[in-house]
């Protein structure tokens, strides 16, 4: 068990590494016509979330797994957050409405698979512990 979790762990770090190189350098490479809007907060979040899994993948299974949780429900926090500093007014072009969210609800989906990776995991490692 040990080993899939470490698995999953190193990939899930890998993943948001991929996520921050793509939030410092995707505005150049699409020319600036990208939905998902480079940020560089946003860039910095992935990469501390990167570090974190990269970290947990030498601790115990137990603090892998809860770290896996967290982070699912701090990328949902997160979106919220997005999704409460928007000011849309009803005079705006879907396209604008479309950048203002895309980012929030990609982070929202985000939070949700690493809350539902983390539970299952955790059960898995309940069943074979008892």
């Amino acid at each position: 068990m040990k080993n899939n979790i470490t698995t999953i762990t190193w990939i899930l770090s890998l993943i948001f590494l991929f996520l921050t190189a793509h939030e410092l350098v995707s505005d150049s490479l699409t020319g600036g016509n990208s939905y998902l809007k480079p940020n560089a907060n946003y860039a910095l979040i992935y990469l501390i979330t990167s570090i974190g899994f990269a970290i947990v993948t030498k601790l115990d299974i137990s603090i892998s797994i809860q770290f896996i949780r967290v982070a699912g429900i701090i990328y949902m926090l997160l979106s919220f957050m997005g999704f409460m500093e928007m000011n849309i007014r009803m005079d705006e072009e879907w396209d604008a409405i479309v950048n203002f969210n895309l980012t929030s609800y990609v982070q929202f989906g985000v939070g949700i698979i690493l809350s539902i990776l983390g539970s299952n995991l955790r059960n898995r490692h309940l069943a074979k512990v008892t």
